[in-house]
């Protein structure tokens, strides 16, 4: 059976899921768990196929926090935390599947 990685914030409704016969396991995020998995996927090519197309709303509104001076403007390095949903569980595999190095340090099962 295909292991399905999620947000482990439910884990209620991870039992509820996996009680219907699918193999849902969450995944344990740590501090700056957003930056670290954007980092992690940017080593990687990300490839999104021409029916996701949701997935292509999603990379053109991904924005990051902008940080104002009296000059002009910046951009942190913090995304905002909206319109991410697919990209968050791409986020979660990689966490999961590519990670080793996190995996121990934040204590994933």
């Amino acid at each position: 059976m295909d292991q399905i990685v999620a947000d482990s914030a439910e884990p209620k409704s991870i039992t509820e899921i996996n009680s219907k016969g699918y193999n849902l396991i969450g995944v344990k995020k740590g501090k700056d768990s957003i930056e670290s998995g954007i980092s992690l996927m940017k080593q990687y090519p990300i490839y999104i196929v021409g029916a996701s197309v949701n997935l292509k709303k999603e990379r053109k509104a991904y924005k990051y926090i902008e940080a104002k001076n009296d000059m002009d403007t910046e951009f942190t390095n913090k995304p905002i935390d909206a319109w991410n949903h697919g990209f968050d569980a791409a986020r979660y595999w990689c966490w999961m599947n590519l990670n080793v190095k996190h995996e121990f340090a934040f204590g994933f099962a």
